[in-house]
Order: structure tokens, then C-alpha cells, then sequence
């Protein structure tokens, strides 16, 4: 069995040490943990977009935002997030958009 060359060093050495089935079933648990990591940096950037996607329209709609509201962005979920980018853009202030939860 050929191994990628990005493979943890300890995993090459356990399969240096294992039989081949085993070999396949340690890489199939490597593989799901390496694609568990990847999705979880995915969700991680997504909202990390919303937060700086909504800190934007806000500042552009509403003007400087004080403190407690980019500490209130950058701290709620990603549901709260999408119901807040999209009441920027029909509610006619800060606090109304901040108000939904």
C-alpha cells in the first residue's frame, strides 16, 4: 500500500507496522478525521464571513458601530447571524436589527 506523503508521522509508522487490512481501515479513520477537520474549517470561515459581511453593511448603513455591538457580532451564532444580514437592509435602525433573536 502506497501512503501520501502528507501523512502524519505517526501514521506512516503504525502502517509500517500493520497488516494491509488493517493498514486500510487506519487510513479510512485518518481520512474521516482529515475530512471532519477540513468541514469544521470550512463552517469556521463561513461565519466568519458573516460576522465580517454583516460588521460591514452595518458600518455602512448605520455609521461607526460602538464596542458592544461588534463584540455582540463576533459572539452569537451563525443562525443569529443570517437573521441579522438579512434585517440590514429593511430595518430602518441599529437596534432593530440587533433586536431580533
Amino acid at each position: 500500500m502506497s501512503n501520501p506523503p502528507e501523512q502524519h508521522p505517526f501514521i506512516l509508522q503504525l502502517l509500517a507496522v500493520v497488516g494491509e487490512i488493517e493498514a486500510r481501515e487506519i487510513m479510512s479513520v485518518a481520512d474521516w478525521y482529515e475530512e471532519r477537520g477540513r468541514q469544521a474549517g470550512l463552517e469556521k470561515g463561513r461565519d466568519e464571513g458573516a460576522r465580517l459581511t454583516l460588521l460591514r453593511q452595518l458600518r455602512r448603513r448605520f455609521g461607526p458601530l460602538p464596542d458592544r455591538v461588534v463584540v455582540r457580532v463576533n459572539t452569537v451564532d451563525a443562525a443569529l447571524l443570517e437573521v441579522w444580514i438579512d434585517l440590514v437592509v429593511t430595518e430602518t435602525t441599529l437596534d432593530e436589527v440587533l433586536r431580533a433573536r
